[in-house]
């Protein structure tokens, strides 16, 4: 186990040292007392796992934005459209038809990519996620 100081664990996360002396304070990041003066110290591996976490976290947020201006588009497509009985069908143009099309194929790609960072994320020890996540 490689242990490093908080000045290189916060320089790691892209932190302050005394924002990464809260976290540790408060008990989202893991730290030891090493040595006669018993300075913190953290392990790297771990420091390198929390690292991946707040980036998949960020990622998944700024992600989650994207999705109501997909789900509008689904909402306003053709296949989404309301049949009023007794009124004659309108038939769609090509270029309508285009735009329903994309919009259901950005939303199956939106999902996918949110599959994929969860996965990613939940791949992680959940009592690490809990800590810094909650």
């Amino acid at each position: 186990m490689s242990l490093i100081t908080a000045k290189v664990a916060s320089s790691i996360l892209g932190i302050s040292k005394r924002t990464l002396l809260r976290w540790s304070d408060e008990g989202k990041i893991r730290s030891k007392r090493d040595g006669i003066l018993r300075v913190r110290v953290y392990d790297i591996n771990y420091i390198e796992a929390v690292k991946k976490i707040l980036e998949l976290d960020r990622q998944e947020n700024e992600h989650l934005k994207k999705l109501p201006e997909i789900r509008e588009r689904v909402r306003g497509s053709l296949l989404e459209r309301e049949y009023i009985p007794g009124e004659p069908l309108k038939i769609a143009s090509e270029s309508e038809m285009e735009a329903s099309m994309r919009a259901f194929e950005d939303e199956e790609a939106w999902l996918a990519k949110h599959k994929r960072l969860l996965n990613e994320l939940f791949s992680f020890p959940g009592d690490i996620i809990r800590e810094l996540l909650t």
